[in-house]
């Protein structure tokens, strides 16, 4: 079962105790779960639980959906007396610190008090972000766009036209117009009505000089082994196409 997560920073203050109509809409899943509704911030999850990540201090919520790794060791490591400091670090240099994220992630850190809150994803987005920002209300986000549809919602010609030309939207776009959806490696910070978009990570290509082909062929071998150890746990499975990319994990 996947796990998502809904959330809405609303400078308003309006937020009331019942779970915005979208959540409620959500059609095969479970009702979700509410993990804060206070002071404009409400923030949710729906889906397996052992696959989210909540944590609430006395000044943030963090909310992850993913397997991300911090500094070779998990988010769990940091332990509860500098997790405040972490995640305030975070959203005061969000380059700089989610580059010591490592693995899928989608991401959010929202201020308790509201009026701040940071989105991130992975270096690739296997995790993923759709957003809808108001600079007059807030911000409202989740890892699936549904949640995000409502009446006012109209469909964007030009991603229309993208899924008809490319058979796929690239992001930031989406197929509603209004509706974003964060690119890899790449954060949304929003403070008060501000919205900053950045990105945190960029593949630096470098030749490797006069490597022989023999030894690029040997090295790639131990990279995917490495790789799929890494993320390897009992129950892991893989799409097989029959393709050049599942053919070579398998």
């Amino acid at each position: 079962m996947l796990s998502d997560f809904f959330g809405i920073l609303d400078d308003r203050q309006l937020v009331g105790n019942q779970p915005p109509a979208g959540l409620t809409q959500l059609k095969g899943d479970a009702p979700p779960s509410i993990l804060h509704n206070d002071s404009g911030l409400f923030l949710a999850s729906w889906g397996n639980p052992e696959r989210i990540i909540f944590r609430r201090t006395k000044r943030y919520c963090l909310l992850i959906c993913g397997a991300p790794r911090y500094h070779g060791g998990t988010l769990a490591s940091i332990c509860p007396e500098r997790i405040d400091d972490w995640l305030e670090q975070l959203l005061a240099t969000p380059e700089a610190s989610l580059r010591n994220l490592r693995g899928p992630f989608a991401l959010s850190v929202s201020a308790i008090a509201g009026h701040q809150a940071l989105l991130a994803v992975d270096r690739i987005a296997i995790g993923t972000i759709c957003y809808r920002r108001d600079p007059r209300q807030g911000l409202a986000f989740s890892t699936r766009i549904a949640p995000l549809i409502d009446a006012t919602c109209s469909l964007d010609p030009q991603a229309l036209f993208d899924y008809l030309y490319f058979h796929v939207i690239p992001s930031p776009g989406t197929v509603y117009a209004g509706i974003a959806k964060l690119e890899p490696a790449h954060y949304l910070a929003y403070e008060s009505g501000k919205f900053t978009h950045g990105c945190y990570y960029r593949p630096n290509y470098t030749a490797a000089g006069s490597t022989t082909a023999e030894d690029l062929a040997a090295g790639l071998r131990n990279v995917l082994r490495s790789a799929v150890d890494r993320v390897y746990t009992p129950g892991t499975g893989a799409f097989l196409s029959g393709g050049l990319d599942s053919s070579t994990i398998c």
